[in-house]
């Protein structure tokens, strides 16, 4: 017997604090055609393999700040996820949930990656700036 397929779907991203108690967080440049230029914290989709939405923020914040896709495993971000910011639904997808995480870097450095050519940390009037000039993907 298979995993049952659920009804709702899950995403995860998660707010990261780099480095720890400046009050700069990751964010990461979109290159997707629909969100070309846009910025988000990262996150995407659960995984078949992930045991928890934990592990989806995790992964994913890996991912796309150049560790895990990296052909050596010890480059990337080390990352602790701390709390749980908010689970809300989807605007488009009715049957859709994204969980936010709070984290902090606990070691490691970011890399660009292919899909996202711009990883790095802003203070919170830098993304202030992006909300204000439409330049997020989720305000």
């Amino acid at each position: 017997m298979g995993k049952q397929k659920r009804e709702t779907t899950f995403s995860a991203h998660a707010v990261i604090e780099h480095p720890r108690g400046t009050g700069r967080f990751v964010l990461i440049e979109e290159t997707a055609t629909h969100k070309e230029g846009k910025f988000n914290f990262p996150g995407g989709n659960e995984d078949e393999e992930d045991i928890t939405l934990i592990k989806t923020a995790t992964r994913e914040t890996k991912e796309e700040t150049g560790g895990e896709n990296s052909t050596d495993p010890d480059q990337g971000l080390d990352i602790v996820i701390n709390g749980l910011i908010a689970i809300y639904p989807h605007e488009r997808r009715p049957k859709h949930r994204i969980a936010v995480f709070s984290g902090f870097v606990a070691s490691g450095i970011m890399r660009p990656t292919s899909e996202h050519p711009i990883v790095d940390a802003y203070s919170i009037e830098e993304i202030d700036e992006f909300y204000r000039n439409d330049m997020l993907r989720h305000p």
